[in-house]
C-alpha cells in the first residue's frame, strides 16, 4: 500500500493527573522511551471546556503521548508496530460519564525511511526570527547537525521529510524530528479503514 497520509491531531482538552511530575513512577516525563515500570503512574484526563469527545485527542503536555479511545487504539494494534505502547486511562465527560481510553507512549521510529538529500531542515535558533532552511547530504550530516546544535541551543527539525517509499513495508510508523515533534504516518488503505470505521478527532494531510 502506497504511503499517503500524516496524521494530525487537534489540541482542544485538559488533563485530571492522577500522578504527578514528580513521582517516581509517573508516566508523564516518560519522553520517547519503552515503559518497563510495572508501577506507572497513569493520568486520567478530563474534556475541557465544549470539547467534543472524539477518538483522538492530543495531549502535548504529556510528553508527545496521545490520547485515544479503545475503537483507535484497536485499529492501530493490529499493525503491530514494535514502538509503541498502550496505558489504560480514563477520559471524565462533562455528563459525568467515564470513558475507557487509552495512552499511546511513542518510543520507536523510522528515520531510516526518510531520504535526507532530498528533505528540508529547518535550523531554529534561541531567536526565532532568524529561522533559516538549509540541505543536508544524508542522515549521519544530520544527526551531526541535530547533536551540535543542542550544545548551542539550535534546533534542526526536518521541516519536509522526503521519504523511501520503496523502502516503506508497513501501513502506520512514525517519525522523530519532525515539525511538531513526531510524526504518524499511515497508508492510504489504513486511513480508509480509520475513516470507515467512523473515528473522529483526526486529520491526514497528504504526502
Amino acid at each position: 500500500n502506497k504511503l499517503k497520509e500524516k496524521v494530525t491531531y487537534h489540541k482542544f482538552n485538559n488533563g485530571k493527573f492522577g500522578s504527578t511530575w514528580n513521582s517516581q513512577h509517573s508516566l508523564l516525563p516518560v519522553f520517547k522511551e519503552k515503559i518497563t515500570d510495572s508501577r506507572i503512574e497513569v493520568p486520567e484526563f478530563v474534556l475541557n471546556g465544549r470539547a467534543k469527545q472524539t477518538d483522538l485527542i492530543s495531549a502535548s503536555f504529556v510528553s508527545f503521548k496521545l490520547i485515544i479511545s479503545t475503537r483507535l487504539k484497536d485499529l492501530i494494534d493490529a499493525n503491530h508496530y514494535e514502538g509503541i505502547q498502550f496505558f489504560k486511562t480514563a477520559l471524565h465527560c462533562r455528563d459525568g460519564t467515564i470513558m475507557e481510553y487509552c495512552i499511546l507512549n511513542p518510543f520507536g521510529f523510522r528515520n531510516e525511511y526518510i531520504d535526507f538529500s532530498q528533505s528540508i531542515i529547518k535550523c531554529r535558533p534561541p531567536h526565532p526570527e532568524s529561522v533559516s532552511f538549509l540541505k543536508v547530504a544524508d542522515r549521519d550530516e544530520y544527526n551531526c547537525l541535530y547533536e551540535n546544535g543542542k550544545k548551542e541551543r539550535r534546533i534542526y527539525i526536518i521541516d519536509e521529510p522526503q521519504l523511501y517509499t520503496d523502502k516503506i513495508n508497513e501501513d502506520f510508523f512514525l517519525l522523530e524530528g519532525v515539525a511538531g515533534g513526531i510524526g504518524y504516518y499511515v497508508s492510504e488503505a489504513f486511513k480508509n479503514e480509520i475513516t470507515e470505521a467512523g473515528c473522529t478527532g483526526i486529520a491526514f494531510s497528504e504526502i
